[in-house]
Formats: structure tokens, sequence, C-alpha cells
């Protein structure tokens, strides 16, 4: 019968590996953290358009 690795061995594998290319990993992370900031960005900047244009002495 073939012994199969426990799921704590395999994680420890996973993490061995992730650390060989760890730099790749903080890449990725910086580009979904710049696309998500530009997404948000874009997002304000359409509720600015939608706003209502006016002095602000009209709200009270």
């Amino acid at each position: 019968m073939p012994e199969y690795p426990t799921p704590l061995e395999n994680v420890e594998e996973s993490k061995d590996e992730e650390m060989k290319d760890g730099e790749e990993g903080e890449n990725e992370v910086d580009e979904t953290v710049q696309e998500t900031s530009q997404s948000i960005a874009e997002q304000a900047t359409n509720l600015d358009a939608q706003a209502p244009k006016g002095p602000r002495s009209k709200i009270k």
C-alpha cells in the first residue's frame, strides 16, 4: 500500500515552493493593489460627476 503524505506535510512543501518564488507573489499582490486602487479612484470620479452641482449653502 503506498504511503500518502499527511495534509500537514503537503502544507510544509507548498510553503517551501512559495518561498522560492516569493518575489513573484509580491509583484502579483502589488499589481492587484494598484488595480483595486485605480478602480476605486475611477468609481470616486464617477460619483463626483453624478453629484449635484451648485453652492453648498443650499444644503441645510
